[in-house]
């Protein structure tokens, strides 16, 4: 249910089909803006760590976007 929802909205806003496809895989996209990067590497670990991420890894993505 979960990847079926993302992926409807991950088109929706834009994402292309590849991008989707690689970020379904668990791989992250190698054309990936440099300012997305911290979200997919911190949303994939959320989704790894069945939503109980790593303390470390929560900070680095406050530093980077803000509370």
């Amino acid at each position: 249910y979960c990847s079926y929802f993302h992926a409807g909205l991950s088109l929706k806003t834009g994402v292309s089909e590849g991008e989707l496809r690689d970020l379904l895989a668990g791989e992250i996209p190698e054309d990936a803006p440099d300012e997305e990067l911290t979200a997919l590497v911190y949303a994939q670990h959320w989704a790894e760590s069945n939503a109980e991420p790593d303390t470390e890894i929560y900070d680095r993505l406050v530093e980077e976007y803000g509370q």
